[in-house]
């Protein structure tokens, strides 16, 4: 039985990985952990622990699984790394500084920071790597990404890690709006562009262009299922490895990143 505290458990992640578990026999909710002013702490939803704010109630837990808001991360990281406890983490919007944070709380603890769970999205982001290097720096390349219209971040960080991994080692430079007379594209951009509106789950795609090909690679997800599928692969994967900092590449390729 794999024991999971949820942090962020209020949410829509968080109460989906919370059914998930409870729909599973080899999955146990430990804690339900939520900010201290949300009005859930000191309930409970049926079959599940009381929500909290102590992150010390997931003392005892093989891992967090954490869904939350970027002001939240700090803490949870120090709070890990003290504990030796592992983490899965898929809060998005957050910055450079933190994504050091993890680094350094990996030399403690086993942490897996994804910016999408999903399976199909991680298959895309290889994909994405692999064009970019097989195509070169002579191709065009472009980013759109489609999200709901409460979505709070912008560009998403799925879109974000998609533009790093085409960029690859190139010098091209991440462009985030056109507008205006003269917006001819330089040969260096990689323009990366966010639409919202009604209860669109997520889709990306990729464009890779050139004088007479162009190149597509897409992910649409119809329902939030397919994230929370994921992240209870991972949760699996993460819930028995030394500490170290793990990516969805090393769930779902263990092989091709052991070579």
């Amino acid at each position: 039985m794999i024991r999971i505290a949820i942090h962020g458990a209020a949410g829509r992640m968080g109460q989906g990985i919370a059914n998930a578990c409870l729909q599973s026999p080899d999955l146990s909710v430990h804690a339900m952990l939520e900010h201290a002013a949300h009005p859930c702490i000191g309930t409970a939803l049926p079959g599940l622990p009381s929500y909290s704010a102590r992150l010390d109630d997931a003392l005892g837990a093989d891992l967090i699984v954490d869904f939350s808001h970027p002001s939240a991360i700090s803490p949870l990281l120090d709070f890990c790394a003290k504990q030796r406890l592992r983490l899965l983490s898929g809060t998005t919007g957050i910055d450079e500084s933190i994504h050091r944070r993890f680094a350094e709380a990996a030399e403690q603890c086993a942490l897996l920071w994804a910016a999408n769970t999903s399976v199909g999205v991680n298959v895309l982001m290889k994909l994405v790597a692999e064009a970019a290097e097989a195509l070169g720096q002579g191709w065009d390349t472009e980013l759109l990404e489609l999200h709901h219209r409460h979505k709070r971040d912008a560009p998403s960080g799925t879109a974000l890690v998609l533009a790093q991994l085409a960029k690859g080692n190139s010098t091209k430079q991440l462009v985030f709006s056109r507008q205006g007379k003269e917006c001819k594209r330089a040969d260096d951009d990689i323009a990366v562009l966010a639409l919202r509106g009604g209860d669109v789950v997520g889709e990306h795609t990729v464009f890779f262009l050139s004088e007479g090909e162009r190149l597509e690679l897409s992910h649409r997800a119809s329902h939030r299922g397919v994230l929370i599928d994921g992240a209870i692969r991972a949760a699996r994967w993460l819930a028995n490895k030394d500490p170290g900092l793990y990516t969805m590449r090393d769930v779902l390729f263990p092989a091709a990143e052991s070579r």
